[in-house]
């Protein structure tokens, strides 16, 4: 990336190296089972297990504890031996005690390179919201979409406030009028239209291929079209292709307890398809 052109100044970058102790095999195995494999499956598909390792300073299991890495990690693939992990790295030594990283995604076992996105962390590590400001400096960032994107709005305008000098200098402006304009309509998982009946319950496996479900919408391809052409640099991030895949995140009829069985099937009262299907959000 050029840094220039965005305005940015030179990073300021830490290093610091340590050690996951995880022991795999043999009768002292660190991982703990949760949820034991399909006895069918040859990637041990399904099989669910926790993690509290210790964090050195040296490869030496003697070496000094920094922290702790709990880790959360699922055979996520029926094709490869393919881990879905969850991990948080708590830091308990020196400068970074109290801090923490989070790292979330796919770690395929064999693979001879894997890389992992870190996705939050705390203390020392949580997202720089003064630097954020200096990149947007000049700049908007527009949050564009129902009362999911609010929460990531008001989230974020939580932690760029936080990292303001000058607090009074925040102002939030009271819009008074709602621009409502129609828009096509996005189908959903199962069942049409979102107001039109089906059911998006059910579903307890996230899609693997771009193939099995429809693509972005027309309008979509002509905004990315005018961005292209625009001389003034504008990115933009689909939530909503991000979140195709995660059918099964559907949270459908479990958002309420103890429903009867008749307003289960009731997907225009409970099922909530407009806010939760990815296709329709």
């Amino acid at each position: 990336m050029d840094r220039k052109l965005y305005g940015l100044k030179k990073e300021k970058l830490s290093h610091f190296r340590l050690y996951w102790h995880d022991t795999v095999t043999g009768s002292n195995t660190s991982p703990v089972l949760v949820v034991p494999p399909d006895n069918t499956s040859t990637t041990a598909f399904w099989m669910i297990r926790m993690i509290d390792n210790a964090l050195t300073l040296g490869p030496e299991m003697s070496s000094k504890l920094v922290g702790r890495a709990q880790v959360f990690y699922a055979q996520a693939s029926q094709q490869e031996i393919g881990l879905l992990m969850a991990m948080n790295f708590a830091l308990i030594q020196g400068k970074y005690n109290g801090s923490s990283i989070t790292v979330l995604g796919r770690n395929t076992v064999f693979s001879k390179v894997r890389e992992m996105p870190v996705i939050g962390g705390s203390g020392l590590f949580r997202l720089n919201g003064k630097h954020m400001l200096e990149m947007l400096r000049g700049k908007r960032l527009v949050f564009i979409g129902d009362s999911l994107n609010r929460n990531m709005w008001e989230s974020m305008v939580c932690i760029l406030r936080n990292a303001a000098k000058d607090k009074s200098k925040v102002l939030k402006p009271l819009a008074k009028k709602n621009l409502k304009q129609k828009i096509p309509i996005l189908l959903c998982l199962r069942g049409g239209e979102w107001n039109s009946g089906g059911r998006c319950d059910g579903e307890t496996e996230p899609l693997t291929e771009e193939n099995q479900f429809e693509n972005d919408p027309s309008m979509v391809k002509i905004l990315e079209s005018v961005l292209e052409e625009m001389k003034t640099p504008i990115f933009y991030l689909n939530v909503t292709r991000m979140t195709n895949f995660r059918r099964d995140a559907h949270p459908s009829i479990y958002r309420e307890k103890d429903l009867p069985e008749e307003e289960k099937r009731s997907p225009l009262r409970f099922q909530d398809c407009s806010h939760w299907s990815p296709r329709s959000s």
